[in-house]
């Protein structure tokens, strides 16, 4: 037996969970005020240590060396990292004019 959805009630729920989110995150402000230490830097520790374990486990996928294997992740990861930053500010100029 299919149950049907009420779309109202899905858009509305969905909504609830992200207004609640945006609640937890961006107005609260203690996210980024109050962290104690350069967030770029330790977000830029982090993506890449996580991109260190990506590039680790697909070398049992691949079959290729572990060092090989995380390097390419790790250097494409800064390349699409500093494309997307370089596209963003071109899109913000021409925006803000």
């Amino acid at each position: 037996m299919i149950k049907e959805i009420n779309p109202k009630t899905s858009i509305f729920l969905r909504q609830t969970n992200l207004s609640r989110l945006k609640k937890i995150f961006y107005d609260s402000g203690y996210y980024i005020s109050g962290f104690p230490g350069n967030l770029f830097i330790w977000t830029s520790i982090l993506t890449s240590l996580a991109f260190i374990f990506i590039g680790f486990f697909k070398t049992y996928i691949t079959q290729t060396s572990k060092l090989k294997g995380i390097l390419e992740t790790v250097i494409l990861g800064m390349f699409a990292a500093t494309v997307s930053y370089f596209v963003s500010d071109i899109i913000e100029g021409i925006i803000t004019g």
